[in-house]
């Protein structure tokens, strides 16, 4: 046994040799601790994975592997255990085995996650005329420069090569008073994440349609027989969105060959995993699915979007854990501002960051602050992001930033969805169930998450962007917040830092509210005359207290039930036509 613990001992001083006090990274210029995991290591293979077979003859488990592209070649990574019971000459046959350019650590979060650290790593530069410098520094120190990040201002990739962590070399570079900031390459998971275990869905009787779009009728999050949406039948009395607004999806590709795009598919699109453009369609279909929920036209085919006339950027990656994935993202976020993103939704993140405490990624939180802050010619574009499907735990970066829009999930019934992140963070809920939406292949499915919320949010952003394009981004934000339903009996009350009304930390400010938010936005106001087209509002059930204000108002096939009174505040004219109920015990106020 005593050998046994000498020879672990030995392993891990020769493996952990260059990077053994290295135990933070800088971030904000604080050093932010981290720990390592006494068995798993980082290796980097080049040309090919004949290694494997090598690393696996010597009794190494791999735990995880991945293939990722340089402009180069095509490259691999595996995450190893070594176990405890490796001699020296185990180790150094290791390190002599062929196509390894770098082992390096791993970060250990609990008994099950790790994250690891890749052989990359990125640094801002404080004064840009010492890149050089910079560039000369980090070689003598073990690192080649790789190249500037696209789109991504200041910001610079190196690799790291040999025995000398990336970690070690980005902190001693970062001591030189040369760096503004650095960004450890830490390979978060942001791939796609569908909740496996349905919530229970509430199966009404479907109401009449207000698009002639054949599945509208199963898409409950826009209309619903309990009440429970996001009222876009009344909102598309306002606007539909218009194709000067742009809504960008940043996530694994839209299909440009289905046809619920054919009208509002932007020809400009960009693929942040390889940094040029056009964008491509990664294997999974989460991006397209996305994409329907905001903008899939109103063509008699398949659904609609809650905003079908908004123009859609694709901006593609896999999601999938590969080395340098914040900064790639990073790129997408900075290249859709600045080719004209009105909106940006992030229908990605960290599987339940949490978890991972004290890991930031700068260059990825620096491109979502230069959308909100530059975009759209300083208005700010609105950065939307999933809550994420690990509660009660939200995942990062929607937790980084309150400037940007979160969004959790709920069901058909207006409760929480069981698997919808939530916390202080959380902004409001929108349709995340059971959502239908496009697939490959000209077809539909269900799918849920957080994922199928936050477009929800975007489409509502874009909708009001159409008719207001001046507005900023903390006013489209507050539109949308302080107009939401309080839906699903859930407590919401007055909640220091959230100023936009009642709030609930399960439920956010509530239920988005398409209609009110873009009447609140000025949507249906101005000059207001009897050949201003209405609102139309067509099969609305309400069932609880509702004010309704704008210009002109047509309702049909709609009642007022359960206890509840309507108030129409109108500058315009009413209209009550094709079987308009109110039920005795309530009350429809026209003042």
């Amino acid at each position: 046994m005593k050998t046994l613990y000498l020879t672990f001992f030995f392993l891990l001083s020769i493996l952990t040799m260059g990077y053994a006090q290295e135990n933070f990274y800088y971030y904000n210029g604080e050093k932010k601790s981290i720990k390592f995991h006494p068995r798993l290591y980082y290796f980097a293979l080049e040309d090919s994975i004949q290694p494997l077979k090598a690393l696996s003859d010597m009794g190494v488990q791999i735990n995880d592997r991945g293939v990722y592209t340089t402009k180069e070649k095509k490259r691999y990574w595996v995450v190893v255990d070594i176990g405890i019971e490796k001699s020296s000459k185990d180790i150094q046959q290791l390190r002599s085995l062929p196509n390894i350019s770098y082992i390096g650590p791993v970060i250990d979060i609990n008994d099950t996650s790790h994250v690891a650290i890749s052989q990359f790593f990125h640094i801002e530069i404080a004064n840009k005329s010492q890149l050089n410098q910079v560039i000369e520094q980090a070689q003598k120190k073990g690192a080649d420069y790789v190249g500037s990040i696209p789109y991504t201002d200041g910001w610079h990739t190196f690799e790291s090569k040999g025995l000398k962590s990336s970690l070690a070399i980005a902190n001693q570079l970062y001591e030189t008073g040369k760096i503004k900031e650095i960004s450890p390459d830490f390979m978060f998971d942001f791939a796609p994440f569908f909740n496996k275990k349905r919530d229970k869905h509430f199966f009404g009787n479907y109401i009449q349609a207000c698009t002639n779009d054949p599945q509208f009728p199963q898409q409950w999050g826009l209309r619903n027989t309990n009440g429970i949406d996001v009222k876009a039948c009344a909102a598309w009395g306002i606007t539909k969105g218009s194709l000067s607004t742009k809504v960008a999806v940043l996530d694994t590709g839209i299909d440009p060959s289905l046809t619920e795009f054919a009208t509002n598919l932007s020809s400009t699109s960009f693929d942040a995993q390889s940094g040029t453009s056009p964008a491509v369609v990664y294997s999974n279909d989460h991006g397209t699915h996305v994409a329907g929920i905001i903008g899939a036209n109103q063509n008699a085919f398949l659904i609609s979007g809650i905003a079908p006339s908004v123009e859609l950027m694709a901006v593609s990656h896999s999601l999938a854990v590969i080395p340098n994935i914040s900064a790639q993202l990073a790129s997408g976020l900075n290249w859709a501002w600045q080719n004209g993103a009105d909106v940006i939704n992030n229908s990605w993140g960290d599987q339940g960051g949490a978890y991972y405490g004290n890991l930031q990624s700068a260059v990825l939180e620096s491109a979502i602050n230069s959308a909100q802050n530059s975009g759209r010619g300083g208005l700010g574009t609105i950065v939307v992001f999933a809550s994420g499907n690990y509660a009660p735990v939200m995942d990062y970066p929607a937790t980084y930033s309150p400037n940007s829009l979160t969004v959790g999930s709920i069901t058909s019934s207006g409760s929480r969805s069981s698997f919808s992140g939530y916390g202080a963070a959380l902004d409001v809920v929108a349709p995340g169930s059971y959502i239908l939406s496009t697939t490959f292949g000209n077809t539909t499915n269900y799918k849920d998450g957080t994922s199928m919320a936050a477009p929800f949010a975007s489409g509502l952003a874009g909708l009001i962007l159409s008719i207001k394009p001046t507005l900023t981004r903390l006013q489209v934000n507050n539109f949308i917040e302080s107009t939401a339903q309080k839906v699903g009996g859930y407590s919401y009350t007055t909640t220091a830092g959230r100023p936009n009304g009642t709030w609930n930390n399960q439920m956010g400010y509530g239920l988005i509210n398409a209609h009110a938010a873009l009447v609140a936005a000025g949507g249906g106001g101005g000059t207001c005359t009897p050949s201003t087209s209405p609102t139309i509002i067509n099969g609305v059930s309400y069932t609880k207290n509702t004010t309704l204000n704008g210009c002109n108002f047509e309702f049909k096939n709609s009642s007022v039930t359960s206890g509840s009174s309507l108030t129409v505040i109108a500058s315009g004219y009413v209209l009550l036509s094709s079987n308009f109920t109110v039920s005795s015990g309530n009350s429809l106020i026209i003042p």
